[in-house]
């Protein structure tokens, strides 16, 4: 964490001894000339614990023509204030002392930093060997739905294999704490939860595959395919546990802030907030546990509701109204965004009587919903009109062989316990999907 003794001093720095400070750190990247890939990370961040295996990957690939740097942020706080890292992890790329492309944050995606990585290096990277994996079922996202519905068909004998495109636990995985998950003792932290669904799926003899992007999707026919950049993936079944991931925030240039203010993780990016204040924009569950958990490094956290009450639980709103560090304003809506580089002020509406305002702000922290991981099956899989998969209650699709389980499918509650409900029904049926169809 960047203190602010550190700030302060950067402030005080003259133009001419910022950019030597940075000459000074390039040097240092830029050792023998080579372009370079600057990973900056911090303790305790599971996004950053899910990316580093991808960074190291590609080091292992193209280290003989880039260098690839992790840098932990308390070790370089200056360098970190003046590049302005506001998001864990931060890839940035270096080329003749200065950056080359625009910076990738947060959980960052497979398929952008490769082709980062090609665009830093002008050309097209080698072509791997493409290996073949058969199983009886794969399932695809290891969240609670997913490792359940392994956990399944796993101690079933069924030679299961599960593909995440990041790290196993889904949206648990960066949860603070988990309170009414039962058997877990009133309160679990949300990576502990994961890593026993984990640990129990491998014990049954589960494959779990981390950091695969998957490039292609044909479920039609006895033998389903999924392909990612190195392997072909085939199997009888396949159960759908991709979930969902949070809503952008509707406004002009959105993208432009995203991990300069603008952020989608508490848990990833709240302890950059040390006694700053901050927005959250959100009236549901997890809008108001968030903010609670925000007060834990601001010194005030704004929510901003757009309707005239939450609709989160009555013990998560007993939470913040008793939290002095918090303000509610209702009927409000963030409608523009400003700042040069990074974040610092917001324009609001309210939504009854039309009135704008400008609210000074150091960041802001997004919870407005969610939009099911569905962009691989939308041709293929029946959906509703928000993108979630259609199907029966026993988990089934309309493709023979093929279930739906967890966030990504159409249903009114999305909890941990109904998610895990949903893999275990998967799995039953389509262990005897695969017995029909080996008779």
């Amino acid at each position: 964490m960047i203190s602010l003794q550190s700030k302060g001093y950067i402030s005080n720095m003259n133009k001419e001894k910022k950019q030597a400070k940075l000459n000074k750190f390039y040097e240092k990247i830029h050792k023998d000339g080579k372009a370079a890939v600057v990973m900056f990370r911090s303790k305790k961040c599971l996004p950053c614990d899910a990316f580093e295996p991808i960074f190291n990957k590609y080091k292992m690939g193209f280290g003989k023509s880039l260098n690839f740097v992790s840098v932990d942020i308390a070790n370089e706080p200056e360098v970190v204030e003046l590049l302005k890292i506001r998001s864990m992890p931060t890839v940035i790329f270096l080329k003749n002392g200065e950056e080359a492309c625009t910076r990738l944050s947060g959980y960052i995606d497979t398929m952008a930093f490769k082709d980062k990585i090609q665009n830093v290096l002008g050309g097209t990277c080698p072509k791997m060997g493409r290996d073949r994996v058969y199983a009886d079922v794969i399932i695809l996202g290891a969240g609670p739905a997913g490792l359940s519905a392994a956990i399944y068909t796993a101690r079933s004998r069924l030679y299961t294999v599960v593909i995440d495109k990041a790290f196993p636990g889904g949206q648990v995985a960066t949860s603070y704490t988990i309170e009414n998950y039962a058997g877990t003792g009133g309160v679990i932290e949300g990576p502990a939860l994961m890593e026993k669904m984990v640990t129990q799926a491998e014990s049954f003899g589960a494959e779990i595959v981390e950091l695969k992007e998957i490039t292609e999707v044909k479920l039609e026919g006895d033998i389903k395919h999924i392909a990612t950049d190195e392997t072909d993936y085939y199997a009888k079944s396949v159960i759908i546990a991709t979930g969902a991931q949070p809503r952008p925030l509707p406004v002009e240039k959105e993208e432009d802030y995203r991990g300069r203010g603008l952020h989608y993780c508490a848990t990833c990016d709240g302890a950059l907030y040390q006694d700053a204040e901050i927005i959250v924009v959100g009236g549901g569950d997890s809008a108001v546990e968030e903010a609670v958990n925000l007060t834990k490094f601001a010194s005030k956290v704004t929510v901003i509701a757009r309707k005239d009450k939450f609709t989160a639980t009555r013990a998560g709103q007993d939470d913040l109204n008793e939290n002095s560090k918090i303000e509610v304003i209702w009927n409000t809506e963030i409608v523009k965004l400003h700042g040069e580089m990074f974040l610092d002020k917001v324009t609001l509406k309210n939504n009854k009587t039309g009135d704008l305002s400008e609210m000074p702000i150091e960041g802001v922290f997004i919870f407005v919903g969610m939009t099911p991981k569905t962009e691989l099956f939308k041709d293929a899989i029946q959906t509703d009109k928000y993108g979630y998969i259609i199907t029966d209650e026993n988990m089934a699709t309309k493709i023979p062989g093929v279930y739906a389980i967890g966030d990504v499918r159409h249903k009114t509650v999305r909890q941990i316990a109904n998610a895990v409900g949903d893999g275990a029904v998967a799995a039953v049926f389509a262990e005897k999907f695969i017995s029909s169809i080996e008779e």
